[in-house]
């Protein structure tokens, strides 16, 4: 299952359709889709570097650090609760 996919065009649905991660969610394998938004451009050959958000890329990868921090405070904190470390 792809998710939720109500209220979104047909456009949405095919350019969903076209990024990177679809190949693993087809396989069954858990992907996010990140990004900073749609152009008219967005994976065509026309979608070239000058197209690129290059500030929200910044952002989401400060984002991407943070909730990886999260994740292994988490995790360590489990084992450690757990007697496991």
């Amino acid at each position: 299952m792809i998710g939720n996919l109500r209220g979104r065009t047909v456009e949405d649905i095919i350019v969903f359709g076209r990024s990177d991660h679809m190949s693993f969610i087809r396989k069954g394998i858990p992907a996010s889709w990140l990004f900073t938004g749609i152009h008219n451009r967005y994976h065509t050959k026309r979608d070239t570097p000058d197209t690129l958000d290059y500030d929200g890329l910044k952002a989401i990868s400060k984002y991407l650090v943070k909730l990886l921090k999260k994740k292994r405070d988490y995790i360590l904190l489990r084992k450690a609760v757990n007697g496991s470390l």
